[in-house]
C-alpha cells in the first residue's frame, strides 16, 4: 500500500512522553602498586580506583487519566505530559587485587578479587513512556536506576608448554547486587475511546529494575593447541576451544511475577575453531554455542526467551607483501536462525540474522 493511503488509515501523531534525553558526567583517579617475592615466582599487583558518577534524565511524565485510543484499539497516544528532570548521583570505591605464582616456569596459578562497577545503558534510563491499550502494556524507562556491584573472585590454574600451547581452568564467584532486569506491575486506567465513551484496563507497567542481592557461581576451561610439531606444512595447524558453565539463581524482581531468570546468561557456553598459520596465510574458522536464555519480560509477563543457538564464523589474512594484507571475515557462514519462545516455550518469532561477509585491505607505511 503506497505511503500516502497508510498515513490516511493511520494518521502520525506526537507523544511527549517519547521525547527525552540522558547526560551523564564521570569522575574517576585510579592507583596501582605492583610488587614481587621468592625471586619472582610470586608477584601482582593492589589497584583502587574511585568513580563518581552524575546523571540527568530529561522527558516528560505522561497523564495517564488522558490516554486516547483509536482505530479499534490500535492506536494510542498520551497527549499530555508534564516536563520532567531527574537527577541521580552515586560514588564508589572499587579495589581490586591480582596475584600470581609460577609453580613452574610453565605452570602458573593466578587469584584475582575486585569490587566491580556497571552502569545501566543510557537507554534504560530514558524517562520515556510507551502505552500500547491493545495489548495493555505500559513500557517505561527507569532514571533512578543504581548501578550493577558485584565483588568477584576468580581461581585459574594455567600451563603452558610448546612455543603457543596452552590449557587452563578457572572457577568463579561474584557476589552480585543491584542487576538489572525487566520488573513487572499491574495498575488500572481508564481510557478514552475515538467513538466515544470510555473504558477501563489492566495494564502491566514494564520497567527495568534493580534485583535482590544474589551469587552467581561458574567454571571454565580453556585450551590452545598448535600443531607445530607436525612436518612442514601441517605444522601451521592448531585448535582453540572453550567451554562455560554458569550457575545463576533466579531473581525476585516483583510480587506478581515470581522468580525470573537473569536476563543474557545461558547455563552452558561453548566455542571450538581450528585455525592454519604459516607463511603468509592465515585461515580460521570458529563455532560459537550457548544455550536458551531470557531476553526481557515478554509482551505479557511470559517472558522471552531465545532458545540454544550455534553460529559458524570464518576468516582469511593473506599477506600480499610486508606492507599489504587482505582480509575477509565471514559471520554466520551457515546462516543459521534464532529462534524466540516465551516461558512455555511457544515459538513467539524467527529472526534470520543472515550471512555477512566483509572483505578489505589493510596496508601499513
Amino acid at each position: 500500500m503506497p505511503q500516502d493511503k497508510i498515513l490516511t488509515i493511520a494518521p502520525e501523531t506526537h507523544s511527549p512522553s517519547d521525547l527525552s534525553y540522558v547526560t551523564e558526567n564521570v569522575l574517576a583517579f585510579y592507583g596501582r602498586l605492583d610488587f614481587s617475592a621468592f625471586g619472582d615466582r610470586l608477584g601482582g599487583n593492589i589497584g583502587l580506583r574511585y568513580v563518581r558518577t552524575h546523571q540527568i534524565s530529561g522527558g516528560a511524565a505522561p497523564d495517564l487519566t488522558k490516554i486516547q485510543v483509536s482505530r479499534g484499539g490500535i492506536i494510542t497516544t498520551i497527549p499530555d505530559a508534564t516536563p520532567v528532570t531527574i537527577k541521580n548521583n552515586y560514588a564508589n570505591w572499587l579495589p581490586s587485587l591480582n596475584l600470581r605464582y609460577n609453580i613452574t616456569p610453565n605452570t602458573i596459578v593466578r587469584f584475582a578479587a575486585a569490587e566491580a562497577m556497571t552502569r545501566p545503558t543510557l537507554g534504560s534510563l530514558r524517562p520515556s513512556f510507551s502505552v500500547d491499550a491493545n495489548t495493555a502494556n505500559i513500557y517505561a524507562g527507569n532514571p533512578l536506576l543504581k548501578p550493577y556491584l558485584a565483588t568477584q573472585f576468580d581461581l585459574s590454574l594455567e600451563h603452558y608448554f610448546g612455543k603457543a600451547g596452552m590449557i587452563s581452568a578457572a572457577v568463579f564467584v561474584k557476589n552480585a547486587k543491584n542487576f538489572i532486569t525487566t520488573g513487572q506491575t499491574q495498575e488500572t486506567l481508564t481510557v478514552n475511546l475515538e467513538e466515544g465513551g470510555t473504558q477501563t484496563k489492566v495494564f502491566t507497567r514494564n520497567l527495568p529494575v534493580n534485583a535482590t542481592k544474589l551469587t552467581i557461581k561458574g567454571a571454565e576451561v580453556a585450551a590452545q593447541v598448535p600443531f607445530d610439531f607436525l612436518p612442514g606444512f601441517f605444522s601451521g595447524f592448531g585448535l582453540l576451544a572453550n567451554a562455560t558453565y554458569i550457575d545463576a539463581p533466579k531473581a525476585v524482581v516483583n510480587d506478581t511475577s515470581g522468580p525470573q531468570p537473569l536476563p543474557g546468561l545461558s547455563k552452558f557456553s561453548y566455542n571450538v575453531g581450528g585455525y592454519y598459520e604459516k607463511g603468509p596465510i592465515g585461515i580460521r574458522l570458529s563455532y560459537n554455542y550457548r544455550t536458551r536464555f531470557l531476553m526481557d519480560g515478554g509482551f505479557f509477563g511470559d517472558l522471552a526467551f531465545t532458545r540454544a543457538y550455534g553460529q559458524l564464523d570464518g576468516s582469511l589474512n593473506f599477506d600480499v607483501n610486508d606492507r599489504l594484507t587482505v582480509t575477509a571475515d565471514v559471520v554466520n557462514l551457515t546462516d543459521a536462525q534464532n529462534h524466540n519462545e516465551d516461558k512455555y516455550a511457544v515459538l513467539r518469532d524467527i529472526g534470520n540474522i543472515g550471512r555477512r561477509i566483509t572483505v578489505g585491505v589493510r596496508a601499513h607505511f
